[in-house]
């Protein structure tokens, strides 16, 4: 209820035309693998042969999963199938927040592929060389590294803000709070930027 609140915060000062939502879920909650099959063989007989033998493509029980798939031309000549499973319990927790904040969920995707999708509209230099995106969050911090367009690693690291915040609270003693605001408007103290902020970057 509190995340629907924040939500219909956000959105009440825009006009937004559409009330329907497309989302991403964490990599955490799904469970991904890939198929080859002959370039020859028919998109409809390729995806008959996934769904007839999905317990192949995820560790995760059938019943606790939805599961849908992509088809495209691999670099070496053959068709390539990306098979994903969500967890049914991900896909419901966000759906429902979305209800209530009156919004219609009718699209979900991975969080790799929406990064995926919103990268084309971004020119970078050094493109052919690859790409290292990291998403620094409160509890972790993921690394991305993306190819051609594509991302072809990614890893988890339990390191996030929240650890600065900590830091900052332990060395100079004071509450989370003006921790927290040290870590967003810096501190007049010659430790800080030795001390504290360059090994947590390091």
């Amino acid at each position: 209820d509190e995340v629907a609140a924040i939500i219909k915060r956000s959105l009440s000062s825009h006009k937004f035309s559409s009330k329907n939502v497309a989302f991403s879920v964490p990599m955490s909650t799904v469970s991904m693998s890939k198929a080859k099959f002959e370039s020859s063989r028919s998109d409809i007989h390729i995806a008959e042969e996934i769904l007839s033998s999905l317990s192949k493509y995820t560790q995760l029980p059938l019943n606790e999963v939805r599961v849908d798939y992509q088809i495209h031309p691999s670099y070496d000549g053959k068709k390539e199938v990306d098979i994903v499973a969500v967890k049914n319990e991900a896909l419901d927790l966000r759906e429902d927040i979305f209800k209530t904040a009156n919004l219609t969920p009718v699209i979900s995707t991975i969080e790799t592929a929406a990064i995926e999708n919103a990268l084309k509209f971004i020119k970078f230099d050094g493109e052919k060389d690859g790409i290292a995106l990291f998403d620094v969050g409160h509890l972790s911090t993921t690394m991305y590294i993306l190819h051609r367009g594509k991302i072809s690693s990614s890893r988890e690291l339990p390191v996030g803000g929240g650890d600065l915040t900590s830091s900052i609270q332990s060395f100079y003693g004071v509450s989370a709070e003006d921790a927290e605001f040290y870590k967003l408007n810096g501190y007049d103290d010659e430790n800080f930027i030795p001390v504290i902020i360059n090994p947590f970057m390091e």
